[in-house]
């Protein structure tokens, strides 16, 4: 229900070489330093690619993105967790 079925219309994939998009997509890196995400224009064409909450993205995938993007943090607290930062990055694209 949270969804609303937003969910049928993306496209969700797990574990796939980033290569094949390179040619055909932007790649946009959701990390702990770049750009403010809200000073990145969509793309027409994205993947969002979103690493692991404790380690972050492997230097490999770092090396195939056309940008690294963040997510400012106000206050002390030291990150959100990935799920919120994917609905804040994807809300936002």
């Amino acid at each position: 229900r949270a969804a609303m079925g937003s969910h049928f219309g993306l496209s969700i994939y797990i574990g796939i070489d980033l290569a094949l998009f390179s040619s055909t997509h932007n790649l946009l890196g959701a990390d702990k330093v770049g750009k403010n995400f809200t000073q990145v224009t969509p793309p027409e064409k994205l993947v969002l690619v979103l690493g692991n909450e404790a380690h972050g993205l492997s230097e490999n995938y770092k090396k195939l993105l056309n940008q690294l993007i963040t997510i400012d943090k106000v206050g002390f607290g030291e990150s959100l967790n990935v799920s919120s930062a994917a609905a804040i990055l994807m809300n936002h694209f």
